[in-house]
């Protein structure tokens, strides 16, 4: 009997030493060698799984959660150029980058870390959740940046603050606030790919609280094309880098049924029309009448009651417009709203200077200038690769926001 409790013995422990888990909960690893680069840095190492030892090796500095087999990125110390964090590290599903995880500068904060600094591209797997504040804040070399789509914070909190070469940026679409310093000192961003709609973006830029001296647009790059309802595939594969969508399109489609043989989709909000709005201000207007669809192409607009009668539609018999009409006419007109034009540094705006202060200022809308009202408007001055550079600003709750590189 002896012996078989002694045996049974023997055959437990040596189970409980081939279990031991080599990372307790909570614990910091580091690697013990010169970190080596990721073996995978080109933009397919995401999506499989890799053991701990190429976490190591890529020189990340890590904390893990048993309990829910997460892990946490807490630090760097490689020095790729190029790097892909990887969606899982020996069944460690990435989920959070810590606090100042890739800060740029050295404890005393007066030198860049000769580690970051390498770094000029990366990207973080889908399965982060969570950005701590100055996560790659003074990243100087960085120039592209992916951000997980699933990221669940609404703001940044200053995680790319003095990110100076930073070219191109993903926005999930958790994002619901810009903080003020998340791209200080981003002049140089070209392309910021956006994962939500015009509806989102606008939502985010344009702040109705706000006045002139505070509002989150200023926080943005003025010359940046903003890529809408962007991908992971689009950021990666440079989508339509260099232009810009429409910010001043039509949105909000809604489908009206004014009786029971007629059906009108059209777009319910437009941009800010200047002295008066057009047609094309609302994108097309699709009209179904007994099963048959045209496009509305004459209407007439009361701006006061933001009412559309549609007065001719292409293609048409008199019958069928007459009917549509009638349908329209007056309080049973379609509803819109309007919501502020967003200027930009490719509007075509004239202003006034004088003793060092802006005393008019107007911008072409729908082909004619539209004169801002007094202020509502103004100027200041950013340094921009050590140049200064006058930007105006314009924020009026009902009509323009936003902001123009002036003519040095």
């Amino acid at each position: 009997m002896n012996n078989k409790k002694l045996s049974l013995l023997l055959i437990i422990s040596l189970l409980s030493a081939l279990l031991v888990t080599p990372v307790f909960a909570g614990e910091t690893v580091e690697p013990d060698t010169e970190p080596a680069v990721l073996a995978s840095t080109d933009n397919e190492g995401a999506d499989y799984i890799c053991d701990l030892a190429s976490a190591n090796d890529a020189g990340l500095v890590y904390s893990l959660d048993e309990t829910n087999k997460e892990m946490s990125i807490i630090g760097y110390t490689g020095n790729a150029t190029s790097l892909t964090i990887s969606e899982n590290y020996g069944g460690y599903k990435v989920t959070k980058i810590g606090e100042r995880a890739f800060w740029g500068l050295t404890e005393d904060e007066e030198h860049y870390n000769s580690n970051t600094y390498m770094l000029q591209e990366l990207i973080l797997p889908d399965t982060v959740e969570e950005i701590g504040k100055l996560a790659f804040a003074h990243c100087t070399s960085l120039k592209s940046l992916y951000i997980s789509a699933r990221l669940k914070n609404t703001e940044f909190n200053g995680c790319i603050y003095e990110c100076k070469s930073l070219k191109k940026i993903f926005i999930p679409k958790s994002i619901v606030r810009f903080a003020q310093d998340f791209l200080e000192g981003g002049s140089a961003i070209t392309d910021i790919y956006y994962a939500g709609s015009l509806e989102d973006y606008r939502n985010i830029a344009h702040d109705p609280s706000n006045d002139l001296n505070s509002f989150s647009l200023d926080y943005l790059p003025f010359s940046a094309s903003i890529h809408l309802n962007s991908t992971k595939d689009d950021f990666l594969n440079n989508r339509n880098a260099g232009s810009c969508d429409n910010l001043n399109a039509s949105f909000h489609p809604v489908t009206v049924s004014p009786d029971s043989t007629v059906s009108i989709s059209y777009n319910s909000i437009i941009a800010f029309y200047g002295k008066k709005p057009l047609l094309e201000n609302f994108g097309e207007i699709k009209v179904t009448v007994e099963g048959k669809e045209y496009t509305a192409s004459k209407v007439k607009i009361n701006k006061k009651n933001k009412k559309i009668q549609i007065t001719k539609l292409s293609g048409a018999d008199k019958a069928a417009t007459k009917k549509v009409k009638k349908l329209t006419k007056g309080s049973k007109g379609l509803d819109f709203s309007v919501v502020p034009y967003y200027a930009r540094f490719d509007s075509d705006v004239k202003y006034k200077l004088s003793g060092g202060k802006m005393t008019g200022l107007s911008i072409k809308i729908n082909g004619k200038y539209y004169k801002m009202k007094k202020n509502k408007f103004g100027y200041y001055t950013n340094n921009i690769d050590n140049n200064p550079v006058h930007i105006a600003r314009f924020m009026d709750k009902q009509t323009v926001f936003g902001f123009y590189r002036m003519n040095d």
